[in-house]
């Protein structure tokens, strides 16, 4: 763990470093504007035809979603501004959408006793690595499923989180009896 009065110096040190690059790439010094530019990541980024963060269509779908959510409360049916769409690109709001209000319910029952366990386990271990771990893979289900359409497109990775979640709740229980060493 970081000391406390260490701390204060590694966040001036942090926003020196974000202020230093905001600096650097607004002027163009040492060509770090153009570097980034010319990647493939920027063009990812400021698409505009609804596939970047400039023009985001998750967003308007959401946005729909929730301005029509009284259709969906027993699950079915598209959605979008076109009708085009059978995904929202959120892993509940694609289960409300699909499934209704109680698969989706279920789901965050789920989710929320998942993150409860890696947080007692992050905080209970001894084990810098382990807790690292447990932080990313936890992490990066969540940040997945936050924007990708996981259980029509991708329920191979729906599977993995479900043995996750098995695991870490397995885990959680254990050091609650204090049978994990």
């Amino acid at each position: 763990m970081i000391k406390k009065e260490n701390k204060s110096s590694y966040i001036l040190g942090g926003v020196s470093v974000i202020v230093l690059f905001i600096i650097c790439y607004s002027q163009d010094v040492l060509n770090v504007r153009s570097f980034f530019e010319r990647q493939f990541i920027y063009d990812r980024l400021i698409e505009k035809d609804g596939g970047g963060v400039v023009q985001n269509q998750r967003l308007d779908l959401w946005i729909y979603f929730f301005s029509h959510i009284n259709d969906y409360m027993f699950g079915g049916g598209t959605f979008g501004i076109d009708n085009d769409r059978d995904y929202v690109h959120n892993i509940i709001l694609d289960t409300f959408a699909t499934g209704g209000i109680f698969p989706a319910v279920f789901l965050t029952f789920i989710i929320i006793k998942v993150i409860k366990s890696c947080i007692r386990i992050c905080k209970d271990s001894i084990d810098n690595g382990f807790n690292s771990l447990i932080c990313a893979l936890g992490a990066g289900f969540f940040l997945i499923f936050m924007t990708e359409p996981i259980i029509q497109a991708a329920n191979w990775f729906f599977s993995f989180f479900l043995m996750f979640a098995g695991t870490v709740d397995r885990i959680s229980d254990l050091k609650i009896t204090n049978q994990w060493e």
